[in-house]
């Protein structure tokens, strides 16, 4: 570096000289210290060159004489001249030493020192006096550190030329000491101030070089892990014994004092006796195998082609080296964003795991952080798992309790393992779990008090304690609680955290964006608090930095964005609003194949949140084009995970991003897009749950066979598991370490081949036209509750007919209050209704008759506000006529999936006679998707008599069950196959979910069923993954919850074979309590019904609310009579509703005496008697059947 300038000027004022032979004096001193200053420079050139000889020297008799005549002058000067006069000396005295001319060099160097730095410290006022003092700061710098050199700003040199400054002035013994470092760290500083511009960037280059290694000396327990690992575990390799000393003296660089400097340079890590440093060869060499590691201690030291390089010349003969080389390639992978890095990183680490020296306890927590990693990369949510598994059996709830290493970094490791393990906890926690979060917030803050202020440790755990009290109060404001305590708690711990001195070093580039963060949440407690946009300031300036993880800058844009949101609702600032959108709309140009799905799904679904809320012209179609690519990204996101309930929890997240989207492209008219959008949403949760399902063929369609045949060989190996491994069964490769690297590369082919075309997207509205034509529908219609104040909407497609948007007033927030009351009612009447729970219970009753009436009222509301309306525009010019009836489809998204749709009174009676239904002018099917109504439309049906399966129900406690299931073979199918409780079972099948499943579409037994009658209890989950029939059980209960005779949802459609592709399909009847209701959310895509129809089925008739055995059983009866007649299943149906309803009804013939019996006729059965019953699945007409006049008679 060259910090020498002008040396030989000595500064003197010519202006104060007060006589000739002074001055004289001066410009002699000023002519040997530039003669002194060009020997020096000369030198140094030569040097650079490896040229022989010494360049000639000025005389040196005249050099003492003129020092002689500087020292005596000053004896009866003034107080200038005399500063001047010594200044001058010191000049001479610093450039004869740097030239190698001094008599006695470390006299005069110390003498040169003591004259400068009294020189220093006068303060300047002229511009000329500024100089000089530069001069003076340059000479200092150049004694203190004679070989200061030159560095480019990053890479191996400039570590190399620090390596040797640590290993001369920052371990004992060396030439230099901690107190000349740390005094050049502050010239060096204070030279930037005021240097030449084009002197900076070689400056700043050195103080940013200083100012790591002063950071190093704060980051001791992070940062001296890898040291005191040498003592402590013995995890680093031995022949790295020495430069681990010498770097551990480097991180105690710049302590607070000298004194306290020269108290620690006597020891090493760990009380060990630090040796003399490493020669030139040796450092050389061990700088070399510390490249990597410091590279990942303090991120942007070396380029990246030199971070690979040295990363691959890792040694990997001892397991303590195949640790560094996996955590080294940890960290490359998570700068990178690949996760076949990961991968390489788990080969030696897995290595390491199997020698018999490593200390108990390290593996399974650095395994942990290579999932935790994983999942953080954008890997699946059972990578998660497995590591919280692990991190679980080393530190039960993440107390205080039991550290699982020894020593100061065993200390450390553990924290790091408890504060990831405790995160995580927070993470999983339900959103009104307040007791979860209190007990988490109890344990980190043991952990808080048991740091020591200065532990690198104390800012994860003051971030999880800020994280934690969001949420608190998150939580405590949905519940209508005050949000002020909570927030001002988590705001000081987020505050704590981002400004505490001993923050890793590899952390501290995300801090900025978290800091804009924190002061735009300040706002909402604090309004004079911080100015936000002096935080957004900071936190642009470190965009581009040094990258920790592949997504920094991203994840930065998106905090920024945040807090000029906040500026904007805070203070109507609406510029800041448009500079947000600037910044999401860079960080979203900045997204590519290596972005985490979760990542560059935040960026779309804030770029649509804004551009809503701006508003200007143009702005609706950008926030549908951003939703368009959020809902793409997750379902990404959805074919990563393994098993049904991880594939949910990433669909759910957004799938109800289509519907909103929706909405808004339904204000404008444009009901493609809106199609569209609530499509891509809505089919999410289908695929969340069986995302195996034709992924192999896919890959073989596109040649990655391979690829195919692994898939397939995971699935069938239980790659449909939700639960994370168990130690025996750790993989053998690091193929399987990390669940998701199956399903990583299989998305980055599929991703690779339907790059630029819509091979992932749902049907367009023309497909579905066309289907519905095909098959003979009058028309495809979703339905869409209002967004905010606004209306709701239907969106009909129709054969022909461009898609129409409907505005349904009905459907908004003001006028939907039949719907909130049935739905409050529906839950209510659930609680009394649940397995256990006594007919006595005290309220039952009440209970239920508050749900029958809001039904009533429910049904009175969606005349109107629905299928009137829908009705009135779906055939033109042809009315829907109870003789004429139309064909729909019906796709409701939400709640609305909550209501019977064929029960909506269109109308009242006329003298007399009942009112006027949905289903006497409609005959109604329901799909979950409209790619579902596509598959189903074309699905073959099975002859319903070919190959019937009947089961009553195995548990005995329907006592109807057999009467059903005993009239349906006598009259109709008199080969059935018969599973279940008889009294008089010749069968002697129980009906386990193990006997069934085979039989079910897609299953694997010879002669699949055409017909699934279950007569059985069926059970709404909280969550739709485990709606359930209940079956026999095939061995007993393991207790706590686990029902070995439970059919779910997840069984249904996690099933290898269960992939809804077959050409033809069989009925299936679920005469079950609630099979097609979903406690979570009221969303219907996702019931047991829609899961037999996505499995394969042709038809299903599934229910919404439980009715009794006998009146379902009677229902059921009636249905399978109009089917052998020759109609379809949703006309069987509609035909038995309306004999159901129609007063006179008789019984139909063959009914069995115990079901006639409880036909009663002279009066209209309530909605909740006959109306529970739906249809999905194919909706086309049978070629020939039976009309309504012909077995009804009711007009």
């Amino acid at each position: 570096m060259t910090v020498g300038g002008t040396q030989g000027n000595t500064g003197a004022d010519e202006d104060a000289g007060p006589v000739s032979d002074r001055r004289e004096l001066f410009d002699r001193a000023t002519a040997l210290s530039r003669q002194w200053a060009a020997a020096d420079e000369a030198t140094r050139e030569r040097a650079s060159v490896s040229s022989p000889g010494l360049p000639g020297l000025p005389d040196a008799g005249a050099t003492d004489r003129t020092l002689g005549e500087l020292a005596r002058a000053e004896r009866d000067a003034g107080e200038g001249d005399r500063r001047d006069l010594r200044r001058a000396r010191g000049t001479l005295l610093a450039v004869r030493c740097l030239a190698g001319g001094a008599v006695d060099p470390e006299g005069e160097r110390g003498e040169a020192l003591v004259l400068l730095r009294e020189a220093r410290g006068a303060v300047p006022v002229t511009e000329r006096e500024v100089r000089a003092r530069e001069s003076v700061v340059r000479l200092l710098i150049r004694l203190l550190m004679p070989r200061l050199p030159e560095l480019e700003g990053r890479g191996e040199r400039d570590f190399t030329e620090m390596m040797k400054v640590g290993a001369a002035y920052l371990t004992p013994g060396g030439p230099g000491s901690l107190e000349d470092f740390a005094e050049v760290a502050v010239l060096l500083e204070e030279l930037a101030e005021t240097a030449d511009p084009a002197d900076r960037p070689d400056l700043e280059r050195w103080i940013a070089s200083l100012r790591m290694l002063s950071g190093m000396t704060n980051d001791r327990a992070s940062l001296l892990d890898v040291a005191a690992q040498a003592n402590a575990l013995g995890t680093m390799p031995p022949h790295l014994g020495l430069a681990m000393n010498a770097v551990a003296e480097l991180l105690r660089a710049m302590p607070d004092t000298p004194a306290d400097a020269a108290q620690e340079a006597g020891q090493g890590p760990a009380g060990t006796a630090v040796s003399s440093p490493p020669s030139p060869e040796e450092l050389a060499r061990l700088t070399q195998e510390w490249l990597p590691a410091m590279e990942m201690m303090s991120p942007g030291l070396l380029k990246p082609e030199e971070f690979e390089r040295a990363a691959r010349a890792l040694p990997l003969d001892t397991w303590q080296e195949q640790m560094t080389a996996g955590l080294v390639r940890m960290a490359q992978a998570m700068r990178e964003g690949r996760a076949e890095r990961l991968v390489e990183a788990g080969e030696p680490l897995l290595e390491a795991s199997r020698s018999q020296d490593v200390p108990a306890g390290l593996s399974p927590i650095l395994l942990a952080g290579l999932l935790s990693s994983a999942s953080m990369q954008g890997g699946n949510l059972l990578d998660a798992a497995t590591a919280h598994r692990l991190l679980t059996e080393a530190y039960g709830r993440g107390g205080t309790e039991g550290d699982v290493l020894p020593g100061p970094a065993g200390k450390e490791l553990s924290t790091t393992g408890r504060a990831l393990l405790l995160h995580q906890r927070i993470a999983a926690a339900a959103d009104d779990d307040l007791d979860e979060l209190d007990d988490i917030a109890e344990i980190l803050l043991d952990l808080r008090q048991d740091l020591a202020d200065d532990d690198s440790m104390a800012s994860l755990v003051l971030f999880n304690l800020g994280t934690l009290q969001l949420r608190r109060a998150m939580a405590i404001g949905t519940a209508g609680g005050a949000v002020g305590p909570p927030l001002r708690r988590a705001l000081m711990y987020l505050r704590e955290a981002q400004e505490h001195p001993a923050m890793p070093m590899a952390l501290r580039g995300i801090m900025p964006s978290m800091g804009a963060v924190t002061s735009a949440l300040e706002q909402y407690v604090d309004p004079s608090a911080r100015a936000v946009l002096e935080e957004v300031e900071r936190a642009r300036a470190a965009l581009g930095g040094p990258q920790v993880v592949a997504d920094q800058d991203i994840r930065a844009r998106l905090g920024i964005a945040l807090a000029l949101n906040v500026q904007h609702e805070r203070h109507g600032d609406r510029a800041a609003l448009d500079t947000a959108l600037g910044e999401l709309e860079t960080a979203r140009a900045e997204i590519d194949e290596n972005t985490g799905c979760s990542t560059a799904q935040e960026v779309y679904k804030e770029l649509a949140a804004l551009y809503r809320r701006r508003a200007a012209p143009g702005d609706t179609a950008r926030a549908l084009e951003a939703t368009e690519r959020q809902l793409e990204k997750v379902a990404e996101d959805v074919l990563l995970q393994i098993g049904a309930e991880h594939g949910l929890a990433a669909a759910r997240a957004a799938a109800d991003r289509g519907v909103a989207a929706a909405g808004w492209a339904a204000e404008t008219g444009d009901a493609a897009t809106a199609l569209r959008v609530l499509e891509a949403g809505r089919a999410l949760v289908l695929r969340a749950v069986a995302a195996s399902t034709g992924v192999p063929e896919q890959l073989e369609t596109y040649g990655e066979h391979a690829l195919a045949a692994q898939w397939r060989a995971a699935a069938r190996a239980g790659d449909g598991a939700d639960s994370p491994r168990t130690p025996a069964d750790t993989p053998d490769t690091p193929d399987t370490l990390i669940p998701s690297t199956l399903r990583r590369r299989a998305l980055a082919a599929l991703r690779a081949r339907t790059a630029g075309s819509e091979a992932q997207a749902g049907p367009g509205w023309q497909e579905v036209a066309d289907a519905a034509r095909r098959g003979g529908v009058d028309a495809v219609v979703h339905l869409l509750v209002g967004q905010g104040d606004g209306p709701g909407w239907a969106l009909v497609v129709r054969p022909g007919a461009a898609p129409l948007p409907v505005e349904l007033g009905g459907l908004g927030r003001a006028r939907r209050g039949p719907l909130e009351r049935y739905l409050d009612a529906a839950r209510d009447r659930s609680v009394f209704t649940a397995p256990g729970v006594p007919y006595g219970e005290p309220g039952r009753a009440e209970a239920l008759a508050e749900w029958e009436a809001a039904l009533e009222g429910l049904c009175d509301w969606a005349g109107p506000a629905v299928m009137g309306p829908v009705l009135d525009v779906v055939r033109p010019g042809r009315p829907a006529r109870p003789d004429d009836p139309v064909r729909l489809v019906l796709l409701p998204a939400g709640n609305l999936g909550s209501v019977p749709w064929h029960a909506a009174r269109i109308a009242a009676g006329e003298k007399g006679a009942r009112p006027v239904y949905a289903l006497d002018l409609a005959v109604l099917s329901h799909a979950a998707s409209g790619a579902e109504f596509l598959r189903s439309v074309v699905r073959a049906r099975l002859p319903v008599a070919g190959a019937p399966v009947l089961v009553a129900d195995p548990r005995a406690s329907l006592p109807y069950a057999e009467h059903e299931v005993d009239a349906l073979r006598e009259s109709f199918y008199p080969h059935a196959r018969c599973y279940g409780y008889f009294v008089r079972n010749g069968w002697d099948r129980d009906g386990t979910p193990e006997e069934l499943l085979p039989l079910l579409p897609g299953g694997t037994a010879g002669q699949p069923a055409t017909l699934v009658e279950l007569s059985v209890h069926g059970r709404v989950g909280d969550r739709p993954t485990v709606s359930r029939l209940l079956l026999h059980p095939s061995r007993p209960s393991a207790g706590d919850g686990d029902d070995p005779g439970a059919l779910t949802v997840r069984q249904l459609l996690g099933a290898p074979s269960a992939d809804g592709r077959a050409a033809a399909g069989p009925l299936v009847v679920l005469s079950a309590c609630e099979t097609d209701l979903s406690a979570r959310d009221h969303d219907e895509a996702l019931t047991l019904t829609t899961a037999f129809t996505a499995r394969g089925a042709a038809d299903v008739i599934g229910s919404k609310w439980g009715l009794d055995d006998a009146s379902s059983a009677v229902l059921m009866y009636v249905v399978h009579h109009h089917l052998a007649q020759g109609a379809d299943p949703a006309q069987a149906l509609r035909l038995t509703q309306q004999w159901a309803l129609d007063p006179a009804r008789t019984p139909v013939p063959g009914l069995p005496g115990p079901l006639a019996a409880r036909i009663r006729g002279g009066a209209a059965l309530p909605v909740a008697a006959w109306a529970p019953f739906i249809h999905q699945g194919n909706p086309a007409p049978a070629t020939t059947g039976p009309t309504r006049r012909e077995h009804i008679g009711h007009e």
